[in-house]
């Protein structure tokens, strides 16, 4: 009965037992050989972060419940973290006493990061319509995985034509040596839900080095950190500081030179 269902990963929990039985569709989606050999043994393959809710609900379910749907993410035994929906039937006997559970595991891991690249998206997308006339981008601060506008390669003079880098060591390999150290403090300070990041540093772009602006908040996505903000190319702005203070100096140079004559006279 186990593979007349294309897609479906299937279970039953013999709750007296407490053993499970598996198909062998659900041993290849969790990345195992065998069904765990009880209920304490499953837990543990669920993501540390959704453990505790999973238990909770499973508790629930088997003390009152008649079906149940709920959705977690779990950790493959080579460490891969997959999303799957958990749906089944509580079966009990006359006096309400729960003997099993039969129930079905479906993989929506690839539907979740369509869904989260799209909200990101939206995110980024709003956060820039906010500020306006910026580069926008979103970091999962436990992976270091980057969603950002395409624009961002070309801030960081990377070719238009090539893959955009998936993580964020893609840029930060092109921050100035002496700027570098400076960034990821920033990085570090911001770690923590409402943290903010804010610092000017130089990229490479083409032969020489092109100075940005870099501004974010930390927030809570999914139960994971992320660092949602923009970049804007700072370096016409740095180039007309450099100038106005350049032609501060000439004056208070020529000021003092006046001053010192008007002295001597």
């Amino acid at each position: 009965m186990w593979s007349d269902i294309p897609g479906v990963c299937l279970w039953c929990w013999d709750i007296p037992t407490d053993q499970l039985t598996w198909s062998d569709e659900l041993c290849e989606l969790y990345g195992v050989d065998a069904a765990p050999p009880d209920s304490d043994a499953f837990l543990a393959m669920i993501h540390p972060s959704d453990r505790e809710r999973v238990e909770a609900d499973t508790i629930g379910f088997v003390a009152s419940g008649e079906t149940f749907d709920h959705e977690f993410r779990i950790v493959r035994s080579d460490g891969q973290v997959r999303w799957v929906i958990d749906r089944g039937r509580i079966h009990r006997d006359r006096a309400g006493r729960p003997l099993r559970i039969v129930g079905v595991n479906i993989d929506v891991t690839q539907l979740k990061a369509e869904s989260e690249a799209q909200r990101s998206a939206e995110r980024r997308s709003a956060f820039s319509a906010k500020i306006g006339g910026l580069v926008s981008w979103e970091i999962d601060m436990a992976t270091g995985g980057i969603t950002s506008e395409s624009g961002l390669a070309e801030l960081f003079g990377l070719p238009l034509d090539g893959a955009m880098p998936k993580n964020m060591s893609g840029f930060l390999d092109r921050i100035h040596p002496d700027d570098l150290p400076r960034v990821l403090a920033a990085f570090e300070a911001a770690k923590f839900p409402g943290g903010e990041y804010k610092v000017e540093y130089r990229v490479k772009r083409g032969d020489g080095w092109s100075w940005t602006r870099a501004q974010a908040q930390a927030a809570m996505v999914e139960g994971s950190l992320h660092l949602i903000g923009f970049n804007v190319d700072i370096e016409h702005e740095r180039l007309k500081n450099a100038h106005v203070e350049l032609i501060a100096q000439e004056l208070a140079h020529r000021v003092k030179n006046t001053l010192s004559v008007l002295k001597i006279r």
